[in-house]
């Protein structure tokens, strides 16, 4: 409970807290992950990439005033695994994981502590700036590792797609070839025992797929390549996540006598926790 307790904070901090996600990554994390012999766990590597972003955008991996913090253990029950499970720990293990291997994450003992809005000159919107553990002074840092953390090893798993560079923006302030993911959505898939990660990574998928018609045209080979998870395990998700009336599914008819054109997927307008796509 502390652990949904203390993520659910992130609702305290905006409105209606999202993240923007590169609607390329659920596909580019499937193949890193087949690459390592490790394609079953592309659904719990994406959802972790997606816990990492809401923890780096609000600076919410350790909450200052009631001295708690999330940490790997956490982070392994928040996305429905045994906190003791070491099975996964090929794709989020510090150093030798594949996610750091592979370059998706930079893993740091500089925390994010907080946020703030500065002035864009090329935009009328604000750029979000990450505030490090290295920009406090010496007594905020002597305080926060001999009262909270209690060691100068925890670190962070921050997604790079996120991280401004002398390159460019991330994901943090570029939306560009981006979808929206709100809080809402993540923890009504997360803290909810009717749903699998699975679920939660297919629903995804489904949403990055769409475009600008709100609808998103895939076929079960598809699913397949670009999430490596089984047709029969699709066809049964795609039919739960209609039943809970969480989307719709159309047919979208036969291009000939022998073949049938793609599924039309769309995100219901009236799933309350999608305000926003």
């Amino acid at each position: 409970m502390k652990k949904i307790e203390h993520m659910n904070r992130i609702k305290e901090m905006e409105k209606e807290p999202y993240v923007q996600i590169p609607s390329k990554l659920i596909s580019e994390v499937t193949r890193a992950v087949r690459v390592n012999d490790s394609e079953s766990y592309a659904h719990y590597a994406f959802s972790f990439l997606v816990l990492n972003s809401f923890l780096y955008k609000y600076a919410n991996y350790i909450d200052i005033s009631n001295k708690s913090y999330i940490n790997m253990s956490d982070m392994k029950e928040i996305l429905k695994y045994n906190a003791k499970n070491q099975k996964i720990d090929i794709v989020s293990r510090k150093d030798t994981g594949i996610l750091e291997q592979e370059g998706f994450v930079e893993t740091t003992t500089d925390i994010p502590i907080s946020y703030e809005l500065t002035d864009n000159i090329d935009s009328v919107y604000k750029d979000r700036e990450i505030i490090r553990a290295s920009d406090m002074d010496d007594s905020f840092r002597s305080y926060l590792y001999s009262d909270i953390l209690r060691t100068p090893n925890y670190c962070s798993y921050i997604p790079t797609f996120m991280i401004d560079s002398k390159k460019g923006k991330g994901t943090l302030n570029d939306y560009k070839g981006t979808f929206r993911l709100n809080y809402s959505e993540f923890e009504y898939f997360m803290f909810n025992d009717d749903f699998t990660l699975r679920d939660f990574f297919i629903y995804c998928y489904i949403k990055s797929s769409t475009k600008k018609n709100r609808i998103a045209k895939v076929t079960y080979d598809t699913y397949k390549r670009q999430t490596g998870i089984s047709k029969s395990t699709v066809r049964k998700i795609v039919s739960k996540l209609e039943d809970e009336k969480i989307i719709n599914i159309s047919s979208s008819g036969n291009s000939s006598y022998r073949s049938k054109n793609p599924n039309v997927y769309s995100i219901r307008k009236d799933f309350k926790y999608c305000t926003s796509l």
